[in-house]
């Protein structure tokens, strides 16, 4: 089976309207996986146990134990279903966003277990969340688009959730 990848960069030949939705499109995305990323984060600190310590300048803290963090693609999915940044990006792309979250706990934990055996001089921290309002990539699957090489045309899958409010033209 062979995989592609194309990426491609939109030009002044688009409508400003169909650049703004791309650009909503890129701002659900990025909620999308800070909220999916919150989940994780917050599921991990709930059953991670602490412990205290006096610092070198003999302050009382408190800090996390260093454990790997959990994170199932296939719960996610279910779990965020029905979230409306989920909704909005439709199935597969907004599963490509949950997708990159579990691709960015999954590199965590390789770095924290590359620290617990000494290879790494700083400690790896738990991924933090994008930037509020920022714009996160969307992707769009060999599924849900079809690319034309010859007419050097697209066409993109809208959401169930959008097309309402959509119009397309053939």
């Amino acid at each position: 089976m062979e995989y592609r990848t194309q990426k491609i960069l939109l030009t002044g030949k688009i409508s400003d309207e169909l650049r703004d939705y791309f650009v909503w499109l890129c701002h659900q995305s990025n909620n999308l996986y800070n909220s999916v990323l919150y989940q994780v984060r917050q599921s991990h600190f709930e059953i991670c146990p602490t412990y205290e310590y006096f610092d070198e300048a003999q302050m009382y803290r408190t800090a996390y134990k260093d454990r790997l963090v959990k994170a199932s693609y296939a719960q996610l999915c279910k779990d965020f279903k029905d979230n409306k940044h989920y909704q909005a990006l439709g199935g597969q792309s907004a599963q490509q966003s949950i997708k990159s979250v579990v691709e960015a706990i999954s590199s965590y934990n390789k770095l924290i277990r590359a620290w617990w055996r000494g290879e790494l001089n700083n400690k790896p921290k738990v991924p933090s969340y994008r930037t509020s309002g920022g714009m996160y990539q969307v992707v769009f699957t060999a599924q849900n688009s079809d690319y034309d090489d010859i007419a050097g045309g697209c066409r993109l899958s809208i959401s169930r959730a959008n097309k309402s409010e959509l119009t397309t033209s053939e």
